[in-house]
């Protein structure tokens, strides 16, 4: 039943096939490195706070620093990635034709962006990265499909989960940059991990899991060394609850995540379904504010300054996002459009966030937003666009 484990919404994937086809020239399917298919060029939180106003948090002109990237579907039948700055100005975009690309993610400090160039017919992609003004592009290895990146502190190692080796459950990856080699770092795990998140400080990555004892199936949050060893459960609260999508507070002192039920019509010990945050050891497991959360794509998205938590809730079209204080109070809806939901990011002074609607129409954008709900418009007037990332 587990519809929110998908590595990307099936929308997006057939989008991206129904250009893949004519872009991409297939490419040998393996999770390792491999040999560039071209010639390249050279290589806890504050005090709570108070649910977020116009007078407060919000500057009369926030300065929105930084670039945002994203995946243009052009005219021409091309998907290529782009860089923008937040007021729509100076759109630059940074790879050619022959590339399907697709979910630019920035490292943790800006200095470098991957992103892939997906191949419909094998259902797999090229990861490259390349410097913020798209100079010295690398490719760095083919991965399975479209798996979501996470970045090492130190900017030398990606973090994904993807498919096991047999296809039955997924395990979680870290790949190396310079060598494009990956590591299966939960393969003695014989059942379901994913979700990653690095720590700010990169001893421990974070994920969810069904390996907890006794048979369990159903998923808490663990954390673990980089290399997989000493994992440690920090939800093993019994049979009722489903905990996933865990996020690192920026000072790396807490754990947001999603609790769902899995008791129908009961109200079981440990929830009540919703977002969570705890301690990073699994103590102080406390309430931010309740929904059910099935079919959340997406991990809960903190502000840099650590106050404010973004969160999507809704099936499908009746997706909205939402922001609320850490420590609790009114959630915000700063979408209030039809659409799925997907992708938030802040900038980097936590005063406006960005996420991609994909409405009725399969209509692709990207909309900026204040974290009070006062402004939400479009980050460009037109276009088919998706997928923003906010730079560091």
């Amino acid at each position: 039943m587990r519809t929110f484990k998908y590595i990307l919404p099936i929308g997006l994937i057939l989008l991206f096939v129904s250009l893949a086809c004519q872009a991409l020239q297939p490419v040998p399917p393996t999770v390792t490195a491999a040999p560039p298919p071209t010639p390249t060029s050279p290589p806890i939180p504050a005090a709570p706070a108070p649910a977020p106003s116009p007078t407060e948090e919000i500057l009369d002109q926030p300065s929105f620093p930084s670039l945002i990237a994203y995946s243009l579907f052009a005219e021409d039948e091309g998907v290529y990635i782009h860089t923008v700055d937040a007021d729509g100005k100076n759109d630059i975009r940074l790879t050619e034709r022959g590339c399907v690309g697709a979910l630019p993610t920035w490292s943790t400090d800006g200095s470098l962006l991957a992103y892939y160039c997906y191949d419909a017919e094998r259902e797999n992609s090229d990861l490259w990265v390349m410097n913020p003004d798209g100079s010295e592009k690398k490719y760095v290895a083919v991965l399975p499909g479209l798996p979501r990146l996470n970045w090492s502190p130190d900017n030398r190692y990606v973090v994904y989960f993807a498919p096991q080796p047999d296809g039955k459950e997924n395990d979680i990856y870290v790949l190396e940059l310079a060598s494009g080699e990956s590591e299966d770092i939960t393969r003695d795990s014989r059942v379901w991990d994913a979700y990653p998140d690095w720590s700010p400080d990169g001893d421990l990555i974070a994920f969810a899991s069904d390996r907890a004892p006794g048979g369990k199936a159903l998923d808490d949050i663990w954390v673990m060394k980089p290399d997989g060893s000493d994992p440690v459960n920090l939800t093993n609260n019994g049979e009722n609850w489903e905990d996933y999508h865990p996020a690192w507070s920026p000072d790396g002192e807490a754990i947001a995540f999603y609790r769902g039920g899995s008791l129908f019509g009961e109200d079981p010990e440990g929830g009540p379904a919703g977002l969570w945050i705890m301690d990073a050891d699994g103590g102080n497991q406390r309430l931010v504010t309740a929904f059910e959360p099935f079919g959340v794509f997406d991990a809960p998205a903190w502000s840099p300054n650590g106050r404010y938590l973004a969160y999507v809730t809704g099936i499908e079209e009746e997706q909205d996002v939402w922001v609320v204080p850490v420590g609790g109070g009114e959630p915000v809806n700063v979408s209030n459009l039809p659409g799925e939901k997907r992708a938030i990011s802040w900038s980097p002074d936590s005063q406006a966030l960005v996420f991609t609607n994909d409405d009725e129409q399969d209509e692709l954008s990207v909309y900026i937003a204040l974290p009070d709900g006062s402004d939400t418009h479009p980050l460009l007037p037109e276009g088919r666009y998706g997928y923003g990332d906010w730079s560091p």
